[in-house]
């Protein structure tokens, strides 16, 4: 799995070793998928799959009347590498009306982040002025953006982001800029 200009990325592998194969799962029940590492990991950057999980439909002999709906999940699996280095994240600050600020953030670093949260302070306050419960995977080169909604004007030049990550928390004081 990777992330090439903004688009994800699938290839099959013969990387991972997923037992069983295939499993028929009744309603009510539960089935463990067990999932292993075929190869070992790049030691600077790991290595990132997606596990799809698809929905076969069942046969039936009798016509129905309606849609049948199929379900199909994308589990990020993540092989964390051996000597991981520091995330490396650019951020930039653009303000797009009064009480609006567009966060954009890239992974400039070689191995993926795993954002769950990101909250913006004005200089010297302990309470967020805005916040954003981001809970996704940002690959190397990729970028992501959100526009937060400020409770007030914001007559700073700066602003502190702070993003909770895999790696702990990253901190960092950007400059804002007018449109």
């Amino acid at each position: 799995w990777t992330h090439i200009n903004g688009k994800d990325v699938y290839e099959d592998t013969k990387n991972i070793l997923v037992t069983p194969p295939i499993v028929s799962i009744q309603p009510q029940q539960k089935q463990i998928v067990r999932l292993g590492a075929l190869t070992p990991p790049d030691p600077k950057k790991g290595e990132t799959y997606r596990l799809i999980i698809r929905e076969v439909p069942s046969p039936t002999l009798e016509p129905t009347i309606g849609i049948q709906t199929l379900l199909e999940v994308r589990i990020p699996v993540v092989i964390a590498p051996l000597n991981p280095s520091k995330p490396q994240i650019l951020w930039t600050a653009n303000r797009v009306e009064e009480k609006k600020l567009n966060v954009k953030w890239e992974n400039a670093g070689e191995s993926y982040t795993s954002f769950r949260n990101i909250a913006l302070f004005s200089k010297d306050q302990e309470k967020p002025l805005a916040e954003h419960a981001y809970q996704a995977f940002l690959l190397p080169k990729q970028k992501q953006e959100f526009v937060f909604d400020l409770p007030s004007s914001l007559k700073e030049e700066n602003i502190k982001i702070v993003a909770q990550t895999d790696a702990g928390e990253i901190s960092e004081i950007v400059p804002i800029v007018s449109q």
